[in-house]
């Protein structure tokens, strides 16, 4: 999963679907902790490359750059990148058949770059700004963030879906499952809805309404994120901002495709320490549950809890040895595998991914990735995913793909190449 955490306490209610308050967020006084740009240390992320406006022109030999990767399989995927245009940085699409080792291009969508242009101020309204790519099926898919096109034949076209701003989006079981907002700006995003479609489909049916909003900058996206585990289980985590002193996660839960739902509270919030938040979640078959702890009291110290309730109940808080943890993957029961948060900048930068096979008792160093930041627009520790208990995914920085086939414990970089 992504990291995801920009902003505030939420007034949280629900109007369509059936919302058990099984558990409420204490309220706590805000931290004094400040809020400081994307570094080595968790801090409020907005997309890659939102507060970095890399320099240009970018030359015909730059990139191309990773921005989010989708699979419907361990060998078919695609991938959102950018690609140097006339001096700028523009959007791409391409696809792979073979688990990554090549990558054909696919026709450019009609879309702008959101981690681009609204650097550049380009996305005031958003309605063709994306972020993000997922694939339902072989030829069903989606670019969204907060825009939305979708395309049904494998990415060849692509059109433009009259939409609400889409903050999320998913897919499994030939359903797709999205959080629309009906406005921005600040506060913002405002008035959640959860909806759910067959893949392919633009009629979309209300599973959930969350009125109110989170105190979130302008422009900021993705602090709300679902998590699908099979068809039936959802996890909507809407996350805090614990170095900007609004810290706490409202996790909401579904166990019957979105029938009826769950509000229940940060599993991270200590007793003793104000402004511990979970900053990700990752979820396996068979109830499996893991939050990742911000510690506010020492932001290099996070923390692991996991869960075989579904959420329902916690077990002890166990230390994580990555200082800069941002991005965790659960890819079957037991196994964790924690990366670094996602970040841009300057200069060179070493991230790694630790794995544990029995909860999160004991760590190991899988691999590393080391880059220069200068030289990476879109920044470090992108995506981090698996498609299946063994294959799974990181992008280590934004020209380099790692790939693993043995649940996390050995990893491959290959070069990202289009073409």
């Amino acid at each position: 999963m992504r990291l995801r955490f920009l902003a505030g306490i939420a007034v949280l209610t629900a109007a369509c679907g059936t919302v058990d308050h099984a558990s409420t967020t204490p309220t706590l006084a805000p931290s004094a902790a400040s809020a400081t740009s994307p570094s080595a240390t968790p801090s409020p992320a907005s997309p890659p490359g939102k507060d970095y406006l890399p320099p240009t022109p970018y030359p015909a030999s730059a990139g191309p750059y990773v921005i989010d990767l989708t699979w419907v399989g361990d060998s078919m995927g695609w991938a959102l990148a950018a690609v140097p245009c006339a001096g700028q940085l523009c959007p791409a699409v391409a696809a792979t058949t073979d688990g990554g080792v090549t990558w054909q291009p696919l026709p450019s969508p009609p879309v702008s770059l959101y981690a681009i242009a609204a650097a550049q101020g380009d996305c005031e309204q958003g309605d063709n700004c994306v972020s993000h790519i997922r694939f339902a099926t072989s030829k069903i898919g989606y670019l969204f963030g907060p825009g939305l096109f979708m395309t049904v034949d494998g990415g060849e076209s692509w059109h433009e879906v009259t939409s609400l701003p889409v903050e999320t989006l998913e897919a499994a079981g030939g359903d797709v499952f999205r959080v629309v907002y009906d406005h921005g700006g600040c506060p913002g995003p405002c008035n959640r809805t959860v909806e759910e479609a067959p893949a392919g489909s633009n009629p979309w049916q209300t599973l959930l309404q969350i009125p109110g909003s989170l105190q979130i900058p302008e422009g900021a996206l993705d602090t709300a994120t679902l998590i699908l585990q099979g068809s039936q289980t959802i996890y909507l985590p809407i996350y805090g901002n614990p170095a900007g002193g609004e810290p706490f996660t409202t996790l909401f839960r579904s166990l019957d495709g979105g029938q009826t739902w769950q509000e229940l509270a940060d599993p991270c919030v200590s007793k003793t320490v104000l402004g511990d938040s979970a900053i990700d979640f990752a979820a396996a078959p068979g109830g499996y549950l893991a939050a990742l702890c911000f510690a506010n009291g020492d932001p290099g110290a996070p923390a692991v809890l996991t869960s075989g309730t579904s959420g329902s109940s916690w077990g002890a808080r166990l230390p994580v040895p990555v200082s800069s943890a941002g991005l965790i993957a659960a890819p079957s029961s037991g196994t964790l595998v924690v990366g670094p948060a996602t970040t841009s900048g300057g200069g060179p930068y070493t991230s790694s991914l630790s794995v544990s096979t029995d909860g999160g008792l004991d760590w190991a160093t899988a691999t590393t990735d080391q880059v220069n930041l200068s030289a990476a627009p879109l920044g470090a520790s992108l995506y981090l995913g698996f498609e299946d208990a063994m294959t799974g995914r990181w992008v280590g920085d934004d020209q380099t793909i790692l790939t693993t086939t043995d649940g996390g414990t050995n990893w491959t970089a290959r070069p990202f190449v289009i073409g």
